[in-house]
């Protein structure tokens, strides 16, 4: 039984969005004596939807929301208080359950996004969010019925109230008999739609799980975007040897965050040379004693002692700064290819960089990596992108925020020319450095024959987004094909980082 769209939405206020929202609840797959604790609770995810221009049936949205919160145990209703009911009605509710709510459970998604709403510090939030993500698909059909006025301000006493008598109520007001049971037999005929294997991605997961840090909607989207970008790029095929080195090799010091010695405990054992030893075992060594520890944990084996062939552990010491130029240009959005369509550049090249991160800490995971992160923007240069760039720099701190607070990472505004921005850059002996530039043609033109000091690589990217637009050197051109301009960017960065 198939509910049709119809040719306008009926905007429901007052008693009718009343009786609507508990009518629906006759419906509910859950226990009917636990719904009227539970949907307080339930009509604040039900507003949230209500904003975003969902109407769902309320109780689709009190058995989805429950069912992220309680899995298995969720309190289905009784089989036995079903059986005596009508066929029709009957048949409707054993199509919902089993579609919509226990086919969800079976979803090889489901045990990890539970998880993820489950430990949440804003678990009301998670839970919208998902619902939004879920009854998204279910377009211009079911969920454009009807529109509430005044989301905000909807009330229900769930305590007295008589869902039988409200669905008869609200079917009658707008002279529709049986129309919550055709929504719900609707609902599960398109139930396919809510595939949580097919609908959900990394970068859903991953706001979901830092949905708390997020405190707008834009940042969200921007966060989402980003990460969609870098998902697509998916893992590099550059091949990782075991152990990379380059020329710039210092001595580790104890001021070497996080990187000494590079396993942890995990790295210590209590065999090996005597020239392994770890320096603090020295504090046994008490000469006028007449029982000398040092000794005594020697002959017993005792002492600890690095894994490593020597005592002093040589490593990297690695700086990567990638700069990424703020203009008009790039906050226009990609009009080719089909991954990417209308996804702002910047967002695409934000969401290379992160790539790039992402593979550089897998890549030199042993070495002391520090990344730094700017944002170039000329001063006085237009204030069209400011709002963008605020925008961009905000996701870019809570991303990193981790490594940040550790000292490994930085995030910052830049205003100030190209050239000024490579001439700031602090310079340390001890580390090798490399500067990813991506920026204009014409502003990339400007760094010929620039050269920044032996312990530094510079690596222009010329950024394109017209056919006709002549490229020199490495470039990324987003006329033609824009994923797969990324992709091989990337390979060619890496290629020079790494090489």
């Amino acid at each position: 039984m198939g509910l049709a769209a119809p040719t306008a939405r009926q905007q429901l206020r007052g008693d009718p969005a009343r009786l609507y929202l508990l009518g629906s609840l006759h419906y509910s797959a859950r226990q009917p004596v636990d719904i009227p604790l539970l949907a307080p609770r339930a009509l604040g995810w039900y507003r949230r939807l209500l904003d975003l221009g969902a109407t769902v049936p309320f109780n689709v949205v009190l058995d989805l929301g429950y069912l992220l919160l309680e899995g298995e145990d969720f309190r289905f209703r009784s089989f036995f208080a079903d059986a005596t009911l009508a066929a029709d009605e009957r048949a409707g509710r054993e199509a919902y359950e089993t579609r919509v709510l226990v086919r969800r459970l079976q979803e090889a998604n489901f045990p990890r996004l539970r998880r993820l709403v489950v430990d949440n510090q804003a678990p009301d939030l998670a839970v919208t969010r998902v619902l939004e993500i879920l009854l998204r698909p279910l377009g211009q059909g079911l969920t454009r019925r009807f529109g509430i006025e005044e989301a905000h301000s909807l009330r229900a006493d769930f305590e007295r109230a008589d869902f039988r008598t409200a669905r008869e109520a609200f079917e009658a007001a707008v002279d529709a008999p049986g129309l919550l049971l055709e929504q719900l037999v609707q609902l599960a005929d398109e139930a396919t739609a809510l595939d949580l294997d097919r609908l959900l991605h990394e970068e859903d997961f991953y706001e979901i799980e830092h949905i708390r840090v997020f405190p707008r909607e834009s940042l969200r989207e921007v966060a989402r975007r980003i990460k969609t970008v870098e998902r697509l790029l998916g893992p590099s095929r550059r091949s990782v040897g075991a152990a990379l080195r380059e020329r710039a090799l210092a001595d580790t010091t104890l001021e070497s965050l996080g990187t000494y010695p590079t396993g942890g405990i995990a790295e210590l054992t209590t065999t090996g040379p005597i020239e392994n030893l770890v320096s603090s075992e020295l504090i046994y060594l008490e000469p006028e004693q007449p029982i000398d520890p040092f000794l005594v944990r020697y002959a017993e084996n005792e002492l600890l002692r690095y894994l490593r062939d020597s005592a002093v552990l040589r490593m990297m010491r690695r700086s990567v700064v990638f700069i990424v130029e703020d203009c008009t240009d790039f906050t226009c959005p990609v009009t080719s290819g089909r991954e990417l369509y209308g996804t702002k550049v910047i967002r695409c090249l934000m969401g290379l960089v992160l790539a790039l991160a992402t593979d550089l800490l897998q890549i030199f995971r042993r070495d002391d990596i520090n990344l730094s992160f700017k944002l170039l923007a000329p001063a006085g240069g237009p204030t069209e992108t400011v709002g963008e760039r605020q925008e961009i720099l905000d996701v870019l701190h809570l991303l990193f925020r981790e490594k940040e607070e550790q000292g490994t990472a930085s995030v910052e505004l830049a205003l100030q020319s190209l050239a000024e921005a490579l001439a700031a850059l602090p310079r340390d002996p001890q580390r090798f450095r490399s500067v990813v530039v991506l920026a204009r043609p014409e502003t990339v033109a400007g760094l010929d024959g620039l050269r920044l000091g032996t312990d530094t690589r510079l690596i222009p990217v010329a950024v394109g987004q017209r056919e006709a637009e002549p490229l020199s050197g490495l470039t990324l051109s987003l006329a033609g094909e824009p994923f797969g301009a990324l992709r091989q960017a990337r390979e060619e960065i890496l290629e020079m980082l790494t090489g």
